[in-house]
């Protein structure tokens, strides 16, 4: 007996999976090497900061790794807000404003359209009187 060994197909798993986590990582990795960065930047030039509003003290930021992290925080946060706009409201605006664009045409096409039959409704009556008067009659169609 001739027996061939067949082996099952192997399932291909897809990739992207691994490539959407590794993206995220590395994007994650480059959030903390950046506010490592901003905070070891900014910790000399930050001083005693100290915000008065009529009189009121608003915010005391002494020269500290805390308060070089909460500035590096904050301007993470305003690049992710900035990320976040450029990426998602931008396209939204810019589609938005071409289906505005596509339906003004198709209105405009539509319009025409309605012209034209206005315009040329009574070349379609002459056409529809010498169709009717030109046909088969269904009397002579059963004769035949």
């Amino acid at each position: 007996m001739n027996e061939i060994a067949t082996t099952p197909p192997r399932r291909v798993r897809p990739i992207w999976p691994w490539m959407l986590l590794a993206s995220v990582v590395l994007l994650a990795l480059a959030f903390m090497a950046g506010a490592s960065l901003l905070a070891e930047a900014l910790q000399p030039a930050l001083g005693n900061m100290n915000i008065l509003i009529d009189g009121e003290r608003v915010l005391d930021l002494q020269v500290g790794e805390e308060s070089a992290w909460a500035v590096a925080a904050a301007l993470l946060a305003g690049l992710l807000v900035l990320l976040v706009v450029l990426l998602l409201v931008v396209p939204l605006a810019v589609l938005s404003a071409l289906l505005v664009a596509a339906v003004a045409v198709a209105a405009a096409v539509l319009a025409m359209g309605v012209v034209a039959a206005v315009a040329l409704s009574p070349l379609w009556l002459i056409a529809l009187m010498l169709w009717l008067a030109l046909r088969r009659s269904p009397a002579r169609v059963k004769e035949a």
